[in-house]
């Protein structure tokens, strides 16, 4: 049974765990009925677990190392899926809820600190969804919260949406259609400059072009990258719009995540994005402030995202 709610304006997204362990996950499947393994498509049917809510509690399958995906589409684009990875940091989920207004609530656990619990709110408006997080002690009478915020890395996927995703062509022409904005207004990222990578040899065919390439903001120096780095490299074009995204194969449509505070952005491997903002206020007692990205997901427009993304995020433009 799939974990789903039912989402105002027709939104609709869902809880799911990713399983590292794929050699396991037959027999896990099989000691917890509660979580069934659900058709996802070919590549992926095997590798996702939906979770059940109950009383507002998330089931975990014994497999620790799980990550949290939170699934969404949108009716106003066809065929649409996207998966936003909850989180790649370090931190564990614990407890998932239903809010009202069609939101859900997640609640992930600092590992580096016990005590301090994330609780993140996802909201779904038409058209878009945001992911809004805070941070709280779970015993209010032990420690305090740290000066030095949980740090969360949201990984943001088009690789199960059939008009984004890079399969079956080749994954150069995926990075032909992803996107930001520099001093020239919306750049697709084989236009900017792409810097090889350093974990692979220069005749490498993904570093032909690089695969993978990080951007600063405008007012960031470019940080250098050590020659045996795994990661990957840093374009010397910065952004002046803290907003990324990708066109859909057919050129109609765009998807894009936002903030107005990230330092760096990312297009990656797996058809993913990276668009983290900063804790804000800074300045803010730390359980004041706020960590808030928005996805949006509309005709290819260029300039209402960016009227749309403004009118989220004031400070939006460098």
């Amino acid at each position: 049974m799939r974990c789903c709610f039912a989402i105002t304006f027709s939104t609709f997204f869902s809880l799911l765990a990713f399983s590292s362990s794929d050699d396991s996950l037959h027999d896990q499947v099989k000691e917890i009925n509660a979580l069934p393994i659900i058709d996802v498509g070919e590549e992926f049917s095997e590798r996702y677990i939906p979770f059940h809510i109950h009383d507002f509690k998330v089931f975990r399958p014994p497999d620790e190392r799980g990550r949290f995906v939170v699934m969404s589409t949108f009716p106003n684009i066809p065929d649409f899926i996207c998966d936003s990875w909850c989180y790649e940091s370090d931190v564990s989920l614990i407890e998932a809820r239903s809010l009202d207004g069609s939101r859900i609530e997640l609640r992930h656990r600092s590992r580096k600190y016990p005590n301090v619990i994330v609780i993140t709110t996802v909201t779904p408006e038409p058209g878009a969804l945001e992911f809004s997080a805070r941070m709280e002690l779970e015993k209010e009478d032990i420690g305090s919260l740290p000066e030095n915020n949980v740090n969360l890395n949201l990984c943001w996927q088009l690789k199960r949406a059939p008009g984004f995703c890079s399969k079956p062509d080749p994954y150069p022409d995926f990075i032909k259609r992803c996107f930001i904005f520099t001093e020239k207004g919306r750049v697709f990222l084989d236009k900017t400059e792409r810097r090889n990578l350093p974990s692979r040899v220069a005749d490498d065919f993904r570093n032909n072009p690089p695969w993978v390439q990080s951007y600063v903001d405008t007012w960031k120096e470019v940080p250098e990258v050590s020659p045996t780095a795994w990661t990957d490299n840093y374009s010397p074009d910065k952004y002046v719009t803290t907003v990324i995204g990708a066109v859909s194969r057919d050129g109609k449509y765009l998807a894009a995540l936002a903030n107005n505070s990230a330092t760096y952005m990312e297009q990656a491997w797996h058809d993913c994005m990276h668009n983290n903002p900063l804790w804000l206020p800074a300045v803010a007692p730390p359980s004041e402030r706020r960590w808030r990205v928005k996805l949006y997901v509309m005709e290819n427009d260029p300039d209402a995202l960016l009227k749309r993304a403004h009118k989220d995020f004031p400070n939006i433009h460098r």
